[in-house]
């Protein structure tokens, strides 16, 4: 994540990327220290934060700001961000099938997140398209 060596936009979008999920291992060069580690955290998912992360389907991506979660985990919280972080959406999600609005948002990509007490189950990118 240096500047001096990749350029200001990509140290800009690693920052991002870094503070929205902290899965991927990024070497900066303006460090000290060389990386001790190159294993992500998704590596360390433990099994059952990978099962629930297979009960969980959002469709259709794209959307026409009309999207359904089906999910089996209970007590979930859908957020939507915006590509540079700033939450848009919360709702809670039940158990089953949840109908979601998001006619209220542009066209355009966000993110989302799906967590349960405070742990991220799933998170990926996603598509309105009006």
């Amino acid at each position: 994540m240096c500047p001096f060596t990749e350029g200001l936009s990509v140290y800009e979008a690693r920052g991002l990327i870094h503070n929205w999920d902290d899965s991927t291992f990024y070497y900066n060069p303006c460090e000290i220290k060389s990386p001790q580690s190159s294993s992500s955290r998704l590596a360390n998912l433990t099994k059952t934060e990978e099962v629930l992360a297979t009960q969980i389907a959002v469709f259709p991506n794209p959307s026409n700001g009309n999207l359904v979660v089906n999910s089996n985990v209970k007590e979930c919280i859908f957020e939507v961000f915006d590509l540079m972080g700033k939450k848009l959406m919360s709702k809670n999600l039940s158990e089953g099938e949840s109908k979601l609005n998001l006619s209220n948002l542009s066209s355009g990509t966000y993110l989302y997140k799906i967590s349960q007490n405070g742990a991220t189950i799933k998170t990926d990118k996603l598509i309105l398209d009006k």
